[in-house]
């Protein structure tokens, strides 16, 4: 599994998060790598890969990809209206903070709660970065 297929697992796996978001038309929660699909429905939460660095071994070899990896991650939330965007980057900060299997997280100092507003979509947006260390399982 890749990194950002555990991300959207571990994000799904809070309960109250998946109830504040909105389902596309096959049923599935919006939590979304990379960008949101044209059309679907928001609230929804975005999530992308700004850095990353794989570990090296001691021999300095790079690790394929197979070990230890660190990532500065951005999670972003979109909602119609700011309130329901604040309470989504709430709950998707306190779920960073619950360890996962694969990873460990901690916000990034200075990088919580930057609010934005598209006037072109109507959208609010929060953003916020996280600093993960991640180990495929």
């Amino acid at each position: 599994m890749s990194f950002e297929a555990d991300l959207s697992g571990h994000l799904l796996g809070d309960s109250t998060l998946v109830a504040l978001l909105a389902s596309d038309s096959e049923g599935r929660k919006c939590v979304w790598p990379g960008i949101a699909p044209e059309g679907s429905p928001r609230p929804c939460v975005v999530h992308s890969i700004v850095a990353g660095d794989p570990v090296t071994d001691l021999a300095g070899e790079d690790n394929g990809g197979d070990g230890l990896a660190f990532y500065r991650v951005q999670i972003d939330a979109w909602a119609r209206d700011f309130d329901t965007c604040a309470q989504i980057a709430r709950q998707v900060r306190r779920r960073m903070n619950a360890g996962a299997s694969t990873f460990a997280s901690v916000p990034m100092e200075g990088s919580t709660d930057r609010y934005d507003y598209e006037p072109d979509t109507k959208l609010h947006r929060v953003i916020n970065e996280f600093e993960v260390s991640y180990t495929p399982a």
